[in-house]
This record gives structure tokens, sequence and C-alpha cells, in this order.
């Protein structure tokens, strides 16, 4: 996977963008987000940066025991100022080489992130950076199918239990992202 983002995001010019969407909160998909991001930053020398979606129960930070100033909100409510100066001085670094956009550390309202915001974020993080690695939760507003579509590829994460087994099935069949990817036979 990271051989063929690599090679595209060389072609464009641009960074891979590779998203892991959650079937259902706990299913794992910031564990993975996590490990993955860590290993490309420490074990390939990539440059790389973890975008935290999750603005209300985001736990990229915590999972790295990282302590940040500041926080995904800082851009996507003032996202005028997004440009590399102000994306590079609002990241958190990990020893491991790894930059961080980290949620915020209280619940915040989602309801005032704008769609343009969130592209305008992953755009320049993508002029930035080799990898850009989204955790995106399951919540679907027009902001996160956007960063859904920014991804290539688009992990689902699903658990073998009953549950995450039923959203990933209901995501997969009503979601655009996923209609696109899975169109329904003729028959």
């Amino acid at each position: 996977m990271a051989r063929r983002s690599r090679s595209k995001a060389e072609a464009t010019g641009k960074g891979a963008v590779i998203a892991l969407l959650e079937s259902k909160g706990g299913s794992g998909a910031t564990t993975i987000a996590v490990n993955l991001a860590h290993t490309l930053a420490r074990e390939h020398k990539a440059n790389t940066l973890l975008i935290d979606l999750d603005i209300q129960f985001g736990a990229v930070a915590m999972s790295l025991d990282l302590q940040p100033s500041s926080h995904i909100l800082d851009a996507l409510l003032d996202h005028e100022r997004i440009d590399a100066v102000f994306l590079n001085a609002i990241v958190s670094r990990h020893t491991s080489g790894l930059s961080v956009l980290a949620a915020p550390k209280e619940i915040a309202p989602i309801c005032n992130i704008r769609e343009d915001a969130v592209i305008k974020l992953i755009d320049t993080a993508r002029d930035m950076y080799e990898f850009v690695i989204l955790d995106i939760p399951s919540v679907f507003t027009p902001w996160s199918i956007a960063a859904m579509r920014k991804a290539d590829p688009l992990l689902l994460v699903v658990q073998n239990r009953l549950e995450t087994i039923i959203h990933a099935k209901m995501m997969i069949e009503h979601l655009p992202y996923f209609q696109r990817l899975f169109p329904k036979s003729g028959g």
C-alpha cells in the first residue's frame, strides 16, 4: 500500500493521503492510524503528518503521549490562515519524527466546521508531507465526507463483531464514497 501511494504521490508531486475510518467507535482505527504514521516516520524516514479529525473524541495525541499547544480547530475555524507556515506552526512533533495535528482536549462542537476548510487543510498538508494520514470518525457531515474523498486509499476498520459489521455494511451501502467503489449490480 505505501509503495503504491508513494508512487502516485511522486507522480503528482503531492503527498499521499491515507485515511482510516472506524465502522464503529472502538474499532481500532486510531490505533492503526497512529501505528501506520509512526512506522512511516520512524522506520521509513518518510515526512509524515497524522491528522486527528475525530474532533470530539480524538485520541491521537494521548496515544503518542503528546501535549499539544495547538489543535486542528485552530486551523479549521480560521481556515483563511491555512498555509504551509501556519500549519508548520500548529503541528506537534513526536520523537519519532512524526508530525501530528491533534484534536482538542475537550469536546468541541463540529457544526461550524466547513467542508472547504477541511479540503484546504488536507491540500496544504499534501504539499508539505510525503504522507498525510487521516483518522476520521464515523460522523457523516459534508466535511468528513470531503476528507474521505481526498483519501486514496480509504480504509474502513471493522472488527469481527456483529455491530461493527452491520455499521460497515450500512456505510458501504449509503455513503457516496463507498457507492462509487461498490456500485450495486443491475441484477
